[in-house]
């Protein structure tokens, strides 16, 4: 677990920031409206579905909408199941980077110093591809 003191900055900027937030008269009546509309349980069930959906649009931008119609989850849903499973499996445990050392490790390990993960090739360099034969029959 990474310790307090490695975060502090973080979240003393987070704490800061909801300060500000709160005490804006604006954003109090936002949010008094909101949650006089629908509960908190209902906004979260939303959200949930809403992060899904928008994750989905990366494999499908065919069927991108400005202002899709996104259904209100008042309660729990069997929809979400799937997508509140998808969003833990995408949270990264800082544990387990640790213990396999870290990203930029792994990367170097993967990617060793003179390859070129964008799929670029240098001019000249013919260890990845080579030449093709220029004879035609």
């Amino acid at each position: 677990m990474v310790s307090l003191r490695a975060q502090a900055v973080h979240w003393a900027l987070l704490l800061f920031l909801a300060v500000l937030f709160l005490s804006h008269y604006g954003y109090v009546r936002l949010l008094a409206a909101c949650f006089d509309i629908r509960g908190a349980a209902a906004i979260l069930f939303t959200q949930i579905h809403g992060i899904g959906y928008l994750l989905s649009r990366l494999a499908m931008p065919h069927a991108l909408s400005i202002d899709p119609d996104l259904p209100v989850f008042p309660g729990g849903s069997p929809v979400l199941i799937p997508e509140a499973l998808l969003l833990a499996a995408l949270r990264v445990d800082p544990g387990y980077v640790r213990a396999r050392g870290n990203l930029r490790g792994i990367a170097q390990r993967s990617n060793p110093p003179g390859s070129f993960q964008d799929g670029v090739t240098p001019p000249g360099d013919t260890t990845r591809f080579p030449p093709a034969s220029r004879s035609r029959r």
